[in-house]
């Protein structure tokens, strides 16, 4: 039965454009790199592609763009392990071994070129403008993650590592089995992100068919991310592949991990990414078990003040990334334009009889 994945493995952070490509490429034994301008069809091809094997009783995983939520980055075709990619910035990919593993398609193509000369002056300075409203968002990024910090910081002086610790052994103690050591596959991912259409968020996607989810309440600075990692290193050094998905903001911390050989998930339940249990679901608060409240005063004070701060930073930053989208679209709309789809579509139906044929 075919079955159908979404999740990023890219991401607009705190520490800039995190891409995990290089090894999401690792995984295929043919790839196909998409090139050509914004509005040529790269996600909408993709899209097509995906489905139409879906259809066909293939198992494909989209991969979704970190800055727009509606666009694809590639799909990875189980099976075959094909992946199709798009290979232009910010995620530039050529051909490492041409012909034999990797080919290219490109849609530049099929631009009219004469079209896209005349709008030379309005395209640059869209392209230039998009590049320094990127800067700013990374730098309101970076001084979210500052404030986020001061937030972590009021938590850990309440935090008991030891009862921590005592939970984070526990959960190693009844998800990872005994065994002889091993050297395990980590696989690096996001399970969502911040985009111009607001928080992406594939966490039932991803666990839809997963029996034990362990749903980690908290809040900053509680050990929900250390816990993550202490069992996925566990996992890992029993020989097991563990998919360990980054947060969006904060690459080196993680939002969830899942072991599917065990059909184990365990996943940060908290803004922004907010998930209410099933009734199978096992939920750890780590606020409840780890935090003394004599200490931490969540309703006045330093709490609430840098708390409204976050509040406003990660706000700006979505109000800028609206900009860069609508400038986006703008440079579309010009390529759109100046594409002969109906070359595009022909390419289709051959990139399709060539996996069929696989």
């Amino acid at each position: 039965m075919s079955k159908c994945k979404s999740y990023l493995v890219a991401a607009n952070t705190c520490e800039g454009f995190v891409s995990y490509f290089d090894d999401f490429l690792k995984e295929a034994k043919r790839i196909l790199i998409l090139k050509g301008g914004p509005g040529c069809g790269k996600s909408t091809f993709m899209k097509k592609v995906g489905k139409n094997l879906l259809d066909k009783g293939y198992s494909v995983d989209f991969i979704y763009c970190a800055s727009d939520s509606d666009s694809l980055d590639a799909i990875f075709v189980h099976g075959i392990d094909l992946i199709i990619v798009d290979g232009t910035a910010p995620h530039v990919i050529d051909p490492k071994y041409p012909g034999v593993v990797d080919s290219i398609l490109n849609f530049g193509e099929y631009f009219d070129e004469e079209h896209l000369r005349k709008k030379g002056e309005e395209i640059k300075n869209i392209i230039d403008t998009k590049s320094n409203e990127y800067k700013k968002l990374y730098e309101v990024l970076k001084n979210a993650k500052v404030i986020h910090d001061k937030i972590e910081k009021e938590y850990l002086i309440g935090m008991n590592f030891e009862r921590a610790n005592e939970i984070a052994n526990f959960l190693v103690e009844e998800i990872v089995p005994e065994g002889e050591e091993k050297v395990g596959k980590e696989i690096q991912r996001f399970s969502g992100a911040l985009t111009p259409q607001g928080q992406a968020i594939f966490y039932d996607d991803l666990t839809s068919d997963i029996k034990s989810k362990y749903i980690i309440k908290g809040r900053a600075g509680s050990g929900k991310s250390t816990l993550m990692r202490k069992v996925a290193t566990a996992a890992l050094s029993k020989g097991y592949e563990v998919e360990v998905y980054h947060c969006g903001l904060d690459p080196k911390s993680l939002d969830m991990i899942i072991i599917r050989d065990l059909s184990v998930a365990i996943l940060d339940g908290t803004a922004p990414h907010v998930v209410e249990p099933s009734e199978n679901d096992k939920v750890i608060d780590m606020y409840v078990e780890c935090i003394d409240k004599n200490i931490v005063d969540e309703e006045e004070g330093i709490l609430v003040s840098v708390g409204e701060e976050y509040r406003k930073e990660i706000e700006k930053a979505k109000s800028i990334f609206k900009d860069i989208k609508s400038l986006h679209e703008k440079l579309e709309g010009i390529y759109v334009k100046a594409i002969d789809f109906s070359k595009v579509d022909k390419v289709y139906d051959k990139v399709l009889d060539d996996i069929l044929n696989m």
